[in-house]
């Protein structure tokens, strides 16, 4: 009887301590929980300057299944998808105007760049289109450029085309969410040419998305789920599973 009072004051004397410890030690995991959070969201949350390469290309693509096909297209496309059409070999940051087209493996489409809010993204341009028109539906026009709808501009604005063999730089600042129109606008004096511009293949959609994105440059992937807050759910749990071991689950033992 004795052995059992003296554990049990034991226990009650030790339970205050104990519990104080344990809290105390259960919020400052909780506080530095927040304090990561904030910084991976401050993080996260950072400006980036992302580069993409592109050039201007005669390119023959189809329409559909059936055959249809335009032999006077005309695309934009990553410089890392363009090959010299006699050799095979990737132009790398060469290129002959007129002697390139798109790698055997890349299907003839619009150019999709993206880019965050907040972000500013540097378009390298080159055009590589045939001097001369390769076809008598080709527009009179060998100039071309990339001008985009809704987005602050920097430097060159693609008013008015560079020629074959030329190069510019576009800068663009991302200020707000939403998708805009990338077009050839070589040929402003003239409506109709920048029009046909864009049937040939001339046009793509620049979107700018919220929030960060995996990947970088011009093909930056979309957000897929949302990370889950371990800043706050860890912290938590923590605390949550501490405060289960108190004394008042583990008591000591009288042996």
């Amino acid at each position: 009887m004795g052995l059992d009072k003296e554990g049990e004051n034991m226990r009650e004397s030790l339970k205050p301590f104990r519990s104080s410890q344990i809290s105390l030690l259960g919020r400052g995991v909780f506080i530095l929980g927040l304090v990561l959070l904030c910084s991976w969201g401050a993080a996260s949350a950072q400006a980036r300057t992302l580069t993409a390469d592109v050039v201007a290309l005669d390119q023959v693509y189809f329409y559909n299944r059936f055959g249809s096909y335009n032999p006077a297209g005309m695309i934009y496309a990553l410089r890392r998808d363009v090959v010299d059409s006699l050799s095979g070999e990737p132009i790398g940051q060469a290129g002959t105007p007129g002697q390139v087209m798109l790698r055997p493996d890349r299907r003839p489409r619009p150019l999709v760049l993206r880019a965050n809010v907040g972000d500013t993204l540097v378009v390298r341009f080159t055009n590589l289109l045939d001097p001369l028109r390769p076809s008598e539906d080709s527009p009179a026009t060998r100039f071309a450029s990339m001008a985009v709808v809704g987005v602050t501009t920097s430097g060159d604005t693609g008013i008015s085309g560079v020629g074959p063999g030329a190069s510019t730089t576009y800068t663009w600042s991302c200020e707000r969410e939403g998708t805009h129109l990338i077009f050839s606008n070589a040929a402003p004096g003239a409506v109709k040419v920048t029009v046909e511009a864009q049937c040939k293949g001339f046009l793509g959609p620049f979107i700018a998305s919220p929030g960060a994105a995996d990947g970088t440059g011009a093909r930056c992937k979309p957000r897929r789920w949302p990370r889950p807050p371990w800043g706050i759910c860890l912290p938590v749990i923590l605390a949550w599973t501490m405060r289960q071991l108190t004394p008042r689950a583990l008591p000591f033992s009288t042996c």
